[in-house]
This record gives structure tokens, C-alpha cells and sequence, in this order.
């Protein structure tokens, strides 16, 4: 009896470079290979690695994107959630910014979260980053991006 399984997606990186990295969500069945039945609590990974290919070296490994884990319910099945990932280095994006942006607009420090605080009606909860970010300095940023 199949007790785990593996997925691997590969997201590769292109000469024009690429300002972020995506990926679908996966929605698949894990069945036993003899029988086709489905196979329930199945331990699912999904390793996503950012991958440079070339001619000369089929692809070497520049990083992780993300790792995922999940179990089979009764019916052999699994799902992974798409995510976006962003592929900026902070030089990067205030260079990005200052193309979009009048120079007033670009803020003097950034601040990356896992995800902005939102209303019921899917606004941006200003008042939790207030609460947040009240005691931030920008002498602070040394240890953010």
C-alpha cells in the first residue's frame, strides 16, 4: 500500500527575467497502481524549484519557491493552492517603482508581510497596519527588505 507520494513543478527562469513566479493550483488522485482504487491519507509533497536551463547543463537549481504538504482524502484526491511569488531584489523594485511612480510617491523603507489585513468587504484594513507598524522607524529597516 502506497503510503506517500511525491509532486514536483518546476518554474523556469527565462533571459528576460522575470519580475514574479506563478504557479496553477494542482488538483489530482493518488490511485494504487494495481487495483485504480483510490488511496486515502496518502502523504502529498509538491516541491516548487526555480530552475536555470541551458544546453550544456539541463538545468541547475537557483532555488526554492515553495514546499507544500497534504494528505489524500477518501477518495485519493489533493489539492495545492496557486501562489505567486515575487522575484525582485529591493534595489530591484525601487528601480521598478521609480519608472511607475513620481519620486514623492516611493515610500523610504519597505516592509514585507505575508499578507495585508482586510475588511470584511476585502478593503485594506489601514487601522491593523497602523496598530502594526506604530512603533516602526525607519532607522529599523537594517533588518527588512
Amino acid at each position: 500500500m502506497l503510503r506517500c507520494c511525491a509532486v514536483a513543478a518546476t518554474a523556469l527562469v527565462t533571459g528576460c527575467g522575470s519580475p514574479y513566479y506563478t504557479a496553477d493550483p494542482i488538483d489530482a488522485q493518488v490511485v494504487d497502481a494495481e487495483t485504480g482504487k483510490p488511496i486515502e491519507g496518502a502523504v502529498v509533497t509538491a516541491n516548487w524549484q526555480l530552475v536555470s536551463t541551458s544546453l550544456d547543463t539541463g538545468g541547475r537549481k537557483l532555488r526554492q519557491l515553495e514546499v507544500m504538504e497534504t494528505t489524500t482524502d477518501k477518495d485519493g484526491r489533493f489539492h495545492f493552492p496557486g501562489f505567486t511569488r515575487i522575484n525582485f531584489t529591493l534595489d530591484e523594485l525601487r528601480e521598478f517603482l521609480a519608472g511607475q511612480f513620481p519620486k514623492f510617491w516611493l515610500p523610504d523603507a519597505f516592509e514585507f508581510i505575508e499578507a495585508i489585513p482586510r475588511t470584511s468587504a476585502g478593503k485594506f484594513k489601514k487601522s491593523a497596519l497602523r496598530e502594526r507598524f506604530k512603533d516602526y522607524r525607519l532607522a529599523d529597516q537594517q533588518n527588512s527588505f
